[in-house]
């Protein structure tokens, strides 16, 4: 079994592997005095938490086998699964056996608050007691820790926000980080930051003073870039997220993965509009045989000479309208002109 006692006094060593007395007495309720919560080992029987209670006993396997990985995962899926906060405890246990100590204050901060608000009174005093005791512990191996992340834009520096924050496989969290947040003391810790659209960032790190540690990064844009291709029979001019970028009839270029806007146009010709979603180092291909005509009717009026011209489809048509026999045609250099 992992009792919670047992673990706090020594959180080196698994004992038994079953279900017995891991918070299995339940305290009494303060709102309903005399009455005790069904024990862990209750809850986990009921039929309906049946993979609540797999979950839990793999991850005590897991535990003793020193894979501790999956022994969280495990018994992170059997709170999931409960919700019941006596199995936060345990929870912590393996965190602090995986070294994951910043995770352990964390679960256990969640354990405590618990503690207090629990209408069902599952977490006795004394139980509480311990998990403070146990976070002292852990405080005194930690120190507070900070990393600025900055990016290079415009010959300034320029804050990252939201990049992820990994200390030795322990998410601390994203930037900017919170004022809590811990780190182990320990010397060659492998910090890594990410955030997409950047480089991965690495660098080991000595950690030694229990007052605080603070880093300062810069991380790098990257660009994941795929190709667009256009290929028409004819002068075209490319316009993509509405700038023109180019000419054909024979046009491509490396574009940011992603989607984006397309239009073809040519002169006479009804434009090509369409969305295209270009994929990381692939190129998207756009073959067009031949633009449709702009069918479109432009009529020119000459009031005054009472002419009027009417372009249909390319055919010119003229005619004259209200012409008085009285207004005598004009003379110039070139000659009179009689219609």
């Amino acid at each position: 079994m992992i009792a919670h006692r047992t673990f706090r006094r020594s959180v080196t060593v698994f004992a038994a592997l079953s279900l017995v007395t891991l918070a299995t007495v339940g305290s009494a309720d303060p709102k309903k005095p005399g009455k005790k919560a069904p024990s862990l080992q209750e809850v986990l029987a009921q039929k309906s938490n049946e993979q609540a209670k797999a979950d839990y006993e793999a991850s005590l396997v897991f535990a003793a086998n020193s894979d501790f990985a999956s022994a969280e995962t495990r018994m992170q899926g059997a709170y999931d699964k409960t919700k019941d906060p006596r199995i936060l405890y345990n929870l912590a246990v393996i965190q602090k056996k995986a070294t994951h100590y910043t995770t352990a204050i964390r679960t256990l901060d969640r354990y405590i608050d618990l503690a207090k608000t629990d209408p069902e009174g599952r977490i006795a005093d004394r139980d509480r007691a311990d998990a403070e005791a146990f976070k002292k512990d852990l405080l005194v191996v930690t120190s507070p820790f900070d990393v600025e992340v900055v990016e290079k834009a415009g010959g300034k520096e320029v804050p990252v926000l939201g990049a992820k924050v990994v200390v030795d496989g322990e998410e601390i969290g994203v930037t900017p980080l919170p004022p809590t947040a811990k780190v182990n003391q320990r010397n060659g810790q492998l910090l890594r930051v990410t955030k997409d659209s950047f480089d991965p960032f690495e660098v080991k790190i000595n950690v030694s003073n229990p007052q605080g540690h603070r880093e300062r990064i810069t991380l790098m844009r990257h660009e994941r870039n795929g190709t667009l291709e256009v290929v028409l029979p004819e002068p075209y001019t490319v316009e993509v997220d509405g700038k023109v970028v180019g000419t054909g009839p024979v046009w491509s270029s490396p574009l940011l993965a992603g989607a984006h806007t397309l239009r073809v146009t040519a002169e006479g010709k009804k434009p090509y509009d369409a969305r295209v979603d270009i994929a990381e180092g692939q190129t998207k291909r756009i073959e067009l045989s031949k633009l449709e005509k702009n069918k479109s009717y432009t009529w020119v009026y000459i009031v005054s000479g009472a002419a009027v011209v009417a372009i249909v489809g390319g055919v010119v048509a003229y005619t004259t309208i209200n012409k008085d026999p009285a207004i005598s045609p004009p003379n110039g250099t070139l000659g009179s002109f009689n219609p």
